[in-house]
């Protein structure tokens, strides 16, 4: 399942929870990038801070991980690109080079990356 296909279902769903559904859908989507635990967490530290309000930061932060991201029409707050950034670079161990190269890139390319993030 596609993470805008899944996520259209959001709206849906009256509670929203990080061992809810939705949250158990967003770690499928991200553990192949991620790892499951690295998804996991992203997913839970989103959904603690978002609350009831996570998921279309999910969907959006699922899409980006999947190449999906469109610009024009999703957003995220620089916190929630902070987050993705650390959750790459907890992850770059074990995420494939072309992938974690990629999608630094993504956030290169879109400011997410301080030189500070870059030196160390």
């Amino acid at each position: 399942m596609r993470p805008l296909d899944f996520f259209s279902q959001a709206d849906r769903e009256t509670s929203f929870s990080p061992e809810g559904r939705l949250a158990r859908e967003f770690v499928k989507l991200a553990a192949p990038v991620l790892g499951k635990e690295n998804a996991l967490d992203l997913c839970r530290r989103t959904v603690s801070r978002l609350g009831e309000n996570a998921g279309p930061a999910l969907e959006n932060m699922a899409a980006f991980l999947l190449g999906e991201f469109d610009d024009k029409t999703m957003s995220l707050d620089d916190e929630l690109w902070d987050e993705i950034r650390e959750s790459l670079e907890d992850a770059s161990d074990s995420i494939d080079l072309d992938t974690l190269t990629s999608l630094m890139g993504g956030l290169l390319s879109r400011g997410k990356l301080k030189k500070s993030n870059l030196i160390s």
